[in-house]
């Protein structure tokens, strides 16, 4: 299944599912866990939050859309910044491949997955010019992921220049 990447706007994508970086708490927090709950039934969206209780760091649990245009948001907890240990790498992987196989067992078959944790984990961001474009890399406006994909890049033809 073809990859692609988008820049836009994560709570206005009609797809199955959208990944959300959340604390361990699943409480609202700064950065795209704010902006979901922002945009999402904030009410709902907390009481589904409240009725999980905890996600364990590097694991994902699921709610209901809540009002944006997905069926699911799938709730990641990040790792910290310590240092840049070995072991942080593994539990931020495990935040990746958690959300994608809860999207499996949900059995979404389309979602968006926002680059997580990038401030908290120290990600370095590449240096691209006003506009978005840079090197190899082309960020596109994001479509209707259920719409069709017209005018999107597959993430198989982007490289690093």
């Amino acid at each position: 299944m073809p990859m692609y990447l988008y820049l836009g706007d994560i709570t206005r994508m009609e797809t199955d599912a959208i990944v959300n970086a959340a604390g361990t708490d699943l409480r609202r927090c700064p950065g795209i866990c704010d902006a979901i709950f922002a945009a999402a039934d904030t009410e709902e969206l907390e009481r589904a939050c409240r009725k999980l209780g905890r996600c364990r760091i590097g694991q994902a649990v699921a709610t209901p859309g809540c009002g944006l245009p997905c069926r699911y948001i799938i709730h990641v907890a990040g790792p910290g910044w310590y240092g840049g240990e070995p072991r942080e790498r593994f539990l931020l992987a495990g935040c990746y491949q958690n959300a994608l196989h809860k999207a499996y067992l949900c059995s979404c078959r389309r979602g968006a997955v926002p680059l997580i944790f990038s401030g908290d984990c120290h990600i370095i961001s590449i240096g691209l010019p006003p506009g978005g474009r840079g090197g190899d890399f082309r960020f596109l406006p994001a479509p209707s992921l259920h719409g069709g994909d017209a005018g999107a890049l597959p993430a198989e033809h982007l490289r690093h220049g």
